[in-house]
């Protein structure tokens, strides 16, 4: 619940209490933390409060001022919940394999100016597969730097624990590869929806193809499941997450908000890659 103002003036927080603050619905008391800060007095409940529910809350006179003045004739309100469950299936757990921006199992060539916010791994090929990136190892072997990259790349030779971080990660994107919907999708419009998309060929954007999200939609709950090759454009502004049986092609120009998680190749050229927010 919200906060919200007692009075219009400094409350006795002594006062402040279950005994004179009451939140209620059609079956009883709801259970929650009561807390005071100045004129302001806020209730947590224990547990979420149902959806299209009525509840009441009671401030009695038993809350009094500094003066030990009391509220005059207790105060009273009433709201109603909204129904916020999202629509659709629930998000596509990535396990580790949304520690990456680009994960793929055998290479990623970054041609041109490409630009990658976010870590780029491949496994079981090596970093050696990390090619036009012109790669400055970290002293521990750990992991390299890229001037394309803002974040770290990783191949399965380097030091441990990445080789095995690698592993595991291309192990949850097969896992996140598989799901399955068993509902018909509706793009909606709201922040906590989600979409997920099946096919079964090849997918192609077309040149200059603009993905555009309204209504509070986040590219991080959007799943493209694609047992082909997926490509995108030249100059086509994309968004969401790829999961792609073979590769990914993102051509000149083209713009991703999302992941491009690859069981093959991925491969760039002067592209913006970034990842989504949550």
């Amino acid at each position: 619940m919200h906060s919200r103002p007692l009075m219009n003036e400094l409350m006795n927080e002594a006062t402040i209490n279950a005994a004179s603050f009451t939140m209620t619905d059609a079956s009883g008391a709801v259970d929650g933390t009561l807390s005071y800060n100045g004129k302001t007095a806020e209730f947590v409940p224990t547990a979420n409060l149902a959806s299209e529910t009525l509840y009441t809350v009671t401030v009695t006179i038993a809350a009094t001022d500094l003066a030990g003045n009391p509220v005059a004739e207790g105060k009273t309100w009433s709201f109603t919940t909204t129904n916020n469950l999202a629509k659709g299936p629930p998000v596509v757990n990535l396990g580790t394999a949304g520690n990456y921006v680009i994960l793929s199992k055998t290479g990623v060539a970054a041609g041109g100016a490409s630009a990658i916010i976010g870590d780029v791994g491949v496994s079981p090929a090596a970093r050696t597969f990390l090619t036009v990136f012109a790669l400055t190892l970290d002293g521990t072997g750990t992991f390299a730097t890229s001037t394309k990259v803002t974040g770290k790349l990783y191949g399965s030779d380097m030091t441990s624990p990445t080789g095995p971080n690698r592993t595991t990660a291309v192990a949850d994107m097969l896992t996140a590869y598989s799901v399955a919907i068993d509902t018909a999708i509706e793009l909606n419009g709201s922040a906590n929806d989600v979409w997920i998309f099946q096919i079964a060929g090849d997918l192609s954007v077309a040149n200059g193809t603009i993905f555009t999200l309204t209504g509070g939609t986040k590219a991080s709950n959007i799943f493209f499941q694609v047992a082909g090759a997926v490509s995108f454009g030249t100059t086509a502004d994309v968004k969401g997450i790829f999961l792609c049986q073979t590769a990914i092609t993102v051509n000149t120009g083209a713009a991703l908000l999302g992941r491009a998680l690859s069981q093959t190749a991925v491969t760039l050229d002067a592209n913006a890659v970034t990842q989504p927010g949550i």
